[in-house]
């Protein structure tokens, strides 16, 4: 029997029936939570100057509101796997829902900058586990071949709620205050929290881990990833290694990543199992996972950057831009569904990242003089990319996951989406400092146009790194028609 108690084919425990009303109750519950989580990341872009301006912060403190969810929702992403194991994905909902909800809560009434730093931080710690969370309980509730829709969904949910973010909260502070951006989430909050107590049940909890706890991994991997992202997130605007915090954050980050690898080697029980590599075609995922981060959220810098610095947009006519996008992807969810289903995930992959090389190709070119309808083609190019890329790349990492190995194999999933997002914006946003240089030192007088030149060049570096991965899509195998626990 599955864990869910069906019964499974070929993978011990996967599902072979559709799940039933209460099990969909829980698995939306799970996807308005991670709207929820993802949303909560860049609902505060818009606002921060009215942020600072009420909390009476600097420019430099007000950036940690952002920075601050970050590093909690990456310190806990790879931690789920282990606390699914020990809780069940009941518990650690209710927990993760309830936690976000207070959380907010929290963030709302803050009075100082330190406290609302704090609240963002536990924020995006608890909230962080409900993103993979919806992964696994997609595999572990639809059977191979009906899991189109879910993952179309949950796409969009992955995708539409950080280009929502800055309008919604923009209009938020406009209408209301800065707090709302934080107490909307109260309602939907004790409802999932409810709904989810009520629902998920598809998994036990085994309580017994708890004696087994690496608590010297954990240390390691908060310590490694929470230097890890500061670096990334701070390190263009104070000049990188220049800087002595950003210097001493290198350097913690890259001891603590060496001393965490040798860790989960020698654990008996690692805070993170790496069984999930020994499958080709998760390694090949979790790559195209980063491609993704680099891919999704540093096109959207860049076109919002280009939208601000450039053609000086203000934040709700950015969010008219990129609500082209929004719209495109919603459209296209039922026939995403269905073809997720019918087509051959390299296919799949394939069309996007022909889509992404078609939107960078066009955006490569964009100067001081594009207007807002310049943006309406490549944004429904990326939208197009987006619904292609996200359930082929799922696939290919996780659907021939034994179910044991899901949670782990999903934190790491989402890491390196993660991940590939911070490193591809801090890359960006140096290669935009650095061309911004050459082209003014090469005789541009014009601010507006060395900065639309260098725009220009960091799409086209993102056009090479599609093309590359399109290189490497030809290289994968057949995955349609294989034996469900085939790895090659």
């Amino acid at each position: 029997m599955s864990e869910n108690g069906r019964p499974g084919g070929d993978i011990p425990g996967a599902p072979v029936g559709m799940p039933n009303r209460r099990e969909l109750a829980g698995f939306a519950a799970m996807g308005i939570g991670m709207f929820m989580a993802v949303l909560d990341i860049q609902i505060v872009a818009a606002s921060l100057g009215a942020i600072r301006d009420g909390l009476g912060a600097t420019a430099d403190a007000v950036s940690w509101v952002q920075t601050s969810y970050l590093i909690g929702e990456a310190l806990m992403i790879p931690l789920t796997g282990m606390l699914m194991r020990l809780m069940s994905s009941r518990y650690l909902f209710m927990l993760s829902a309830a936690g976000f909800t207070a959380a907010s809560l929290g963030c709302a009434q803050a009075e100082s900058m330190e406290a609302m730093i704090a609240w963002r931080a536990v924020q995006g710690f608890i909230g962080g586990a409900m993103v993979p969370m919806l992964f696994v309980a997609v595999f572990r509730l639809f059977p191979d071949g009906r899991r189109g829709v879910a993952i179309a969904a949950l796409t969009v949910l992955g995708t539409l709620a950080p280009t929502l973010g800055p309008t919604l909260g923009g209009w938020l502070t406009a209408q209301f205050s800065w707090h709302w951006l934080f107490l909307i989430n109260l309602v939907p909050g004790i409802a999932i929290t409810i709904v989810g107590w009520r629902a998920i049940g598809w998994d036990r909890p085994d309580w017994a881990q708890a004696r087994h706890l690496d608590i010297a991994g954990i240390i390691l991997l908060m310590v490694t990833l929470g230097a890890g992202i500061y670096v990334l997130e701070e390190g263009a605007r104070k000049e990188w290694l220049a800087d002595p915090t950003i210097l001493s954050g290198t350097i913690l980050a890259v001891i603590g990543a060496i001393l965490l690898a040798l860790r989960l080697r020698m654990a008996r029980h690692p805070v993170i199992l790496l069984t999930p590599f020994y499958q080709p075609l998760f390694a090949m995922g979790s790559a195209y996972s980063a491609l993704i981060g680099v891919g999704v959220f540093g096109m959207m810098f860049l076109l919002v950057m280009f939208m601000d610095m450039v053609q000086g947009l203000d934040p709700v006519r950015i969010g008219m831009v990129l609500g082209i996008s929004g719209i495109t992807q919603l459209m296209l969810t039922p026939a995403m569904g269905w073809l997720n289903d019918k087509m051959d995930p390299r296919y799949m992959l394939g069309l996007a990242l022909v889509c992404f090389i078609a939107a960078t190709w066009m955006n490569s070119g964009v100067t001081a003089g594009w207007t807002a309808a310049d943006h309406t083609v490549p944004m429904i190019l990326r939208a197009l990319g987006i619904n292609f890329i996200f359930p082929p790349v799922s696939l290919i990492a996780l659907s021939r996951m034994p179910p044991n190995l899901l949670p782990d194999a999903s934190g790491i999933f989402n890491l390196m989406r993660m991940l590939g997002g911070a490193v591809g914006i801090a890359g960006l946003n140096t290669l935009l400092l650095h061309r911004r240089d050459v082209h003014l030192a090469a005789g541009t007088t014009e601010m507006a146009d060395a900065m639309a030149m260098a725009f220009g060049d960091a799409f086209f570096c993102l056009l090479l790194l599609f093309a590359l991965a399109l290189l490497f899509c030809l290289r994968l195998p057949p995955l349609k028609g294989q034996k469900a626990g085939s790895a090659h």
